[in-house]
């Protein structure tokens, strides 16, 4: 088989492309894809994408950030688009001191959060604002502290089908299949029950192959 030697495909697909790519999977080809159902694969794209946004999955997804935090600064706002920190390290004298996150009430119920400074070792996330703001303790005390982290974040609006959609290239075919199984439903629901069950496979094949490729470890975010 002769073959290109590119690969542009992988790295520039359209989202026009999973859009017709869904409806020819229907049977829906060419001029049969009104104006109409064009806006209804849109809305269902960004639906899609919701969806999509807990799943930790989706490396393509995963944003690494550099934070930089001067003395006594408590908090810090995420870029926006970010809704969750996988992971973040403190890194201090080029060694990099791994943090926990701790949960809201776990924060609350910290007596002395603002008064006890030192190089934080935990962090709150606050997802009730967007974007999230993120709480450090111990406060950062007489030095800047440089913080990196993995920002989980949401997928971008589709309010244009020429837009690439950044994903890696073994999301495609789920990207087509669950775009084709919501479009179905609307439009060929005969079809529904066949479309869901390819897209559930397509979608469990592209999360494993999105996996991080090691194996199981327990550690500590501590150094001893």
């Amino acid at each position: 088989m002769a073959t290109s030697g590119t690969y542009n495909f992988y790295t520039s697909e359209q989202l026009v492309q999973f859009i017709t790519e869904a409806f020819e999977r229907l049977g829906f080809m060419g001029e049969q894809v009104s104006g109409d159902m064009m806006t209804s694969a849109i809305n269902s794209l960004n639906f899609m994408f919701a969806n999509w946004t807990g799943d930790k999955s989706r490396q393509w997804a995963i944003k690494l950030v550099y934070q930089t935090i001067v003395p006594m600064q408590s908090n810090f706002t995420m870029p926006i688009g970010s809704y969750d920190i996988l992971d973040m390290v403190n890194r201090l004298n080029n060694i990099d001191i791994g943090m926990s996150q701790i949960s809201r009430d776990e924060y609350l119920l910290i007596n002395y959060k603002l008064a006890s400074t030192s190089n934080p070792v935990n962090y709150f996330v606050d997802k009730s604002v967007s974007p999230p703001v993120v709480y450090l303790y111990p406060v950062p005390n007489t030095t800047q502290t440089s913080l990196i982290y993995n920002a989980l974040m949401v997928s971008p609006d589709v309010n244009d089908v020429s837009l690439t959609s950044g994903c890696t290239p073994y999301w495609n075919d789920a990207i087509s299949a669950g775009l084709c199984e919501r479009l179905a439903e609307k439009f060929k629901p005969e079809v529904y029950m066949e479309k869901a069950a390819i897209a559930r496979d397509t979608y469990s094949r592209a999360s494993r192959a999105d996996g991080d490729l090691t194996s199981v470890r327990i550690s500590s975010p501590y150094t001893f």
